[in-house]
């Protein structure tokens, strides 16, 4: 039993014939309207645009990191004149210092020159009273000596009246 060919020499033509029109009309489309186009540009193009961000994200942080290395700089010549100025300082306040550390030097040695004189006068001091001491011990035994003698010039009177008086008896008897 031969099975008859489901498709005829006419049909065969009639399909390849379709075929060859298809063709036709899709060499006669332009390229961009192809599916296939679309197929390979879609990549390419996803491709080129990840590039174009990367690129970018790339600038993106070469400014960051030239703006902070700026900073940095910037911080750093801050930094340079405050250590600077911090250097000046010190020297001006060590120079106080020294001028000052002098003047005490000096000052301490008039204040032992001035301490010598202070002790020189309270020996003279010291010296004057005692001498006071001994004139007023003088004085005291020169006034008891002079009361002596007044007592005596007294007693002189008194024994001059007294002999007076008797020799004025005497005489008159």
């Amino acid at each position: 039993m031969a099975e008859t060919p489901k498709y005829t020499d006419e049909d065969k033509i009639h399909w390849e014939a379709k075929k060859l029109e298809a063709e036709a009309a899709d060499l006669l489309r332009h390229p961009v309207l192809k599916p296939g186009f679309w197929f390979s540009a879609i990549p390419a193009l996803a491709a080129v645009l990840g590039i174009g961000l990367q690129y970018y994200a790339s600038a993106l942080d070469y400014k960051k990191a030239e703006l902070l290395r700026e900073e940095a700089e910037f911080k750093i010549t801050q930094a340079k004149q405050q250590l600077e100025d911090v250097q000046r300082e010190v020297k001006t306040k060590q120079t106080e210092l020294d001028n000052l550390t002098e003047v005490t030097r000096k000052l301490d040695e008039v204040r032992a020159a001035k301490d010598k004189e202070i002790a020189a006068i309270n020996d003279a001091i010291k010296k004057l009273k005692d001498e006071k001491a001994d004139h007023r011990a003088a004085i005291a035994s020169l006034d008891s000596s002079l009361l002596k003698l007044q007592g005596h010039q007294s007693l002189d009177k008194s024994l001059a009246k007294e002999q007076f008086n008797v020799m004025g008896k005497l005489s008159r008897k």
